[in-house]
């Protein structure tokens, strides 16, 4: 990776998917995290927390496309969820929505978590006792991105912040851009191998 920068927005709460925010005194858990994703490897996957803005939608959409079973688990209600499930209608996934079941965790090769899940969450407790590999978007993105990288961090003004980004170095040379301008989440098919030198990152993060 050529290059690095991460640009801090200001703190809010404007973006918050389904889960609960954690308290700050929660630790994270012990288990391993695996940045490696291998279709080959991890057939079924199991994509925790979906959320109200689809901030699960593109890494679900993603892992479809490798090649890998995948199983999206969410506490709110397909009701809550309407317009993130309208974006990932006609894949073939699994849904377990209003609540999560133990038996899809057992039976994932790789867990990709939400950053929104609480760090006292139930999901991190059978990571932590069940020893699963798990992983984050991000983490995917920054794997397989070979251009330089702007990460925009915070909860509110990413959006804003990450769309003014590519005027300036656009005016130089070609930008592509790891972004979706609705909610600033992790865009994994800009990570492929383009002409581009830089790509762009938001997180919840």
């Amino acid at each position: 990776m050529a290059g690095q920068l991460t640009i801090g927005a200001m703190s809010s709460s404007d973006h918050e998917p389904s889960l609960t925010a954690a308290p700050a005194s929660t630790e994270w858990p012990t288990t391993k995290q695996h940045t490696h994703y291998d279709p080959s490897m991890h057939r079924q996957v199991l994509v925790v927390g979906l959320g109200h803005f689809g901030g699960g939608v593109s890494v679900t959409q993603f892992l479809v496309e490798q090649g890998s079973q995948v199983t999206v688990t969410d506490r709110a209600a397909e009701t809550m969820l309407g317009e993130a499930l309208k974006e990932l209608a006609g894949l073939e996934i699994a849904y377990r929505l209003g609540g999560h079941e133990r038996a899809d965790f057992e039976e994932a090769d790789l867990i990709v978590m939400n950053p929104a899940v609480a760090p006292n969450a139930q999901p991190w407790r059978w990571i932590e006792q069940l020893g699963k590999a798990w992983t984050a978007e991000m983490n995917l993105f920054l794997g397989r991105c070979r251009g330089r990288i702007v990460g925009v961090t915070g909860s509110n003004g990413k959006s804003t912040t990450a769309a003014m980004i590519p005027i300036m170095p656009s005016r130089a040379k070609p930008v592509c851009s790891g972004v979706r301008p609705k909610c600033g989440t992790v865009k994994l098919a800009a990570a492929r191998p383009a002409k581009s030198p830089i790509s762009f990152l938001a997180t919840y993060w």
